[in-house]
C-alpha cells in the first residue's frame, strides 16, 4: 500500500473517531446527581471513558481530561479502522471517487477542528474531573447516550437507582 494511501486512511480514521465522539457519546451519572443537596450535579460525558463535566464557575466553562480524550480517540480509531480500510479499498477501486474521498475527508476535517477548537476554548485541561468530594472518577456509571454538548448545557444529571441504591452520603 503506497504511503499516501496509508496517510489519507490514518487521516479518515481519526476524523471519523472525532465526529463519532462529538456526535454520540455516553452520559455518565455519580451518586451525588441523586440528592445534589449543596449545589447542582452535572453530567459527565465521554467514550468510552468519561473525560468532561461541566464546570460550577462559569455557564460555558467544563472541565476536560486531554489524556482520556486522546485515549478515547485513539480506541474509536482502532474499532473503525477496518471499516474505513475496507471503505478506501472500495473507493480505490473507483477512480473518479478518489477526488470526491480527499474534498469530503478536507471538510470533514476542517469541520470537527474548528467545532472542537471553538468548545475546547472554554475549557479547562485537569488531570482528573473527579473533585474527591462530590465527585470521585471511580464512581461515574453510564446512563445513556447522548451528544458531546451535554457538558455545555449545564442540565442536570440523571439519577441513577440501579447504580446507586443507596443514593449519596458526604464521605
Amino acid at each position: 500500500m503506497a504511503k499516501n494511501q496509508r496517510l489519507a486512511q490514518a487521516l479518515a480514521v481519526l476524523v471519523l473517531a472525532a465526529w463519532l465522539d462529538f456526535l454520540a457519546t455516553i452520559e455518565w451519572s455519580y451518586p451525588y446527581c441523586m440528592h445534589p443537596s449543596d449545589g447542582p450535579a452535572y453530567p459527565a460525558a465521554g467514550f468510552p471513558f468519561p473525560y468532561a463535566v461541566a464546570s460550577h464557575a462559569s455557564s460555558l466553562e467544563f472541565l476536560f481530561m486531554p489524556h482520556v480524550l486522546a485515549l478515547n480517540l485513539l480506541l474509536i480509531s482502532a474499532a473503525a479502522y477496518p471499516l474505513v480500510r475496507f471503505l478506501n479499498r472500495a473507493v480505490v477501486a473507483g477512480s473518479g471517487l478518489r477526488r470526491l474521498r480527499l474534498v469530503a475527508l478536507v471538510v470533514l476535517g476542517i469541520g470537527i477542528f474548528v467545532i472542537r477548537g471553538l468548545s475546547l476554548t472554554v475549557a479547562h485541561p485537569v488531570l482528573s474531573i473527579g473533585d474527591g468530594s462530590y465527585l470521585a472518577y471511580s464512581d461515574l456509571r453510564p446512563v445513556g447516550i447522548t451528544s458531546s454538548g451535554v457538558v455545555l448545557s449545564k442540565r442536570a444529571c440523571q439519577a441513577s437507582g440501579f447504580w446507586f441504591p443507596d443514593g449519596w452520603s458526604r464521605r
